[in-house]
């Protein structure tokens, strides 16, 4: 039997009356581009891009973000004694074993620290596996070493931990660019998020464009005309709104396809010249990668209905 664990949901609210709405990204995004969502309150349209544009630039304890990308919140509650170590296995609580963890953090319910060794070399970035050595430290020492005494307390403590992860879908490679995309922007590498963003979009793009012509014209005449003649603009700008039109869908909104074509550009300066036009902010960086995640959820949605 699990330890009790709780996943804790997104706060999404209406852009309009900010009244709570109960969260289905599926439902959400299909209503969003196929037809129109409504607050059951204010009974207005919800804007679900800007709902999310909001989250994802608010990122409150940097789990927003996240989650508008499907990432879980998953609380639980360990024990830690004083000098004695603690394996903490994360399949125990209902986290898969091939997950990917984007950050844990400890809360102890008493003076016992947790510490992760870093062994040799502490300055390298943590890369979570299933498990994690934790050596429990206690706090006071650090404050009572002159009077070489430490205040009296139990050996236990709780360790409130929360741990944010996502499913590690390695057969998707589109979306797990989509993943890193938001994990560098968690991390304030603004930069580094436009490249896996932009692969994002055009790698499931190109894919669906081309197993919609190779059904009709085959697989190599299909491969040299996106190569040669229908590169990644023209599938955005042109091939994929004229798929939309004839199979009766509506089009991507005009705001995210042109936000996309900004991604692209950005994309173009890093592996033509080398570098960016300008610095990206974190609310630019907000608007890119809310758009990957729109134009993502779109090719994903329409290549399912067609």
């Amino acid at each position: 039997m699990l330890p009790q664990t709780i996943n804790v949901p997104i706060e999404y609210k209406c852009d309009k009356c900010s009244f709570n709405i109960e969260f289905d990204q599926y439902k959400h995004f299909a209503y969003y581009f196929f037809s129109k969502i409504y607050c059951n309150n204010c009974k207005q349209i919800i804007d679900l891009y800007k709902i999310y544009l909001n989250l994802i630039s608010r990122n409150f304890l940097l789990v927003d973000a996240l989650a508008c990308i499907g990432a879980n919140n998953t609380t639980f509650v360990i024990k830690i004694k004083k000098h004695e170590e603690f394996c903490l296995e994360f399949s125990k609580f209902g986290i898969p074993e091939n997950a990917k963890i984007f950050f844990v953090s400890y809360t102890p319910q008493g003076p016992i620290m947790p510490v992760e060794c870093r062994f040799n070399n502490p300055t390298f970035y943590k890369s979570y596996g299933n498990k994690i050595q934790i050596y429990p430290k206690p706090i006071f020492e650090f404050y009572d070493k002159h009077k070489n005494e430490t205040p009296d307390f139990n050996d236990e403590v709780e360790v409130c931990v929360v741990v944010a992860w996502i499913k590690n879908d390695i057969d998707d490679f589109s979306f797990m660019n989509l993943v890193e995309a938001f994990e560098n922007y968690l991390l304030f590498n603004f930069e580094k998020a436009i490249i896996p963003a932009n692969v994002a979009v055009e790698s499931s793009l190109s894919a669906f464009i081309f197993n919609k012509l190779s059904n009709i014209v085959g697989n190599s005449r299909t491969e040299d005309f996106l190569q040669s003649a229908a590169t990644y603009s023209y599938q955005l700008n042109v091939l994929l709104p004229v798929i939309a039109n004839y199979e009766k869908f509506n089009a991507i909104p005009n705001e995210i396809r042109g936000k996309l074509n900004e991604l692209r550009s950005l994309r173009n300066n890093i592996a033509h010249k080398g570098k960016l036009p300008s610095k990206i902010t974190k609310e630019k960086c907000a608007e890119l990668i809310c758009s990957a995640l729109f134009g993502y959820k779109y090719i994903q949605l329409i290549s399912n209905k067609i």
